[in-house]
């Protein structure tokens, strides 16, 4: 499992400096948005919690969210995985994941939707 999980680090590595290289992260301000703002039309930020237990997935859930909505990202995709390196294989992440996002968007204080596709959940934040 440890080695999984550095490989995966280290394929996400490669590709953040891929982006770097083509520019990606310099993709900052549309017109009119207010200096650092991410245009509305930017794709979604993808959190990805493949290889996490349920505990730390969950504490970094709220937080990740809430740094994306600090930096005025609207929109971002949850990616949490079908379960296989689960006990028997099956998916812990993705239902609790259902039922923490629902009770956020139930607060309206972070989450104004939310869409569950499979394992993955694209989810609208609150305006800052």
């Amino acid at each position: 499992a440890e080695l999984a999980r550095r490989r995966r680090h280290h394929h996400l590595h490669q590709q953040h400096q891929r982006a770097v290289a083509k520019g990606g992260r310099k993709r900052r301000v549309g017109a009119g948005a207010a200096a650092g703002a991410i245009p509305p039309d930017h794709p979604p930020l993808v959190i990805d919690f493949h290889y996490l237990r349920a505990v730390e997935a969950d504490a970094r859930l709220g937080a990740s969210l809430r740094l994306a909505q600090r930096h005025g990202v609207r929109n971002v995709r949850v990616v949490c995985g079908e379960g296989n390196n689960s006990v028997n294989g099956r998916a812990v992440l993705g239902p609790h994941f259902c039922g923490r996002l629902e009770a956020m968007q139930a607060e309206r204080s972070l989450v104004t939707h939310v869409r569950r596709s499979g394992y993955t959940f694209d989810v609208t934040l609150a305006a800052p």
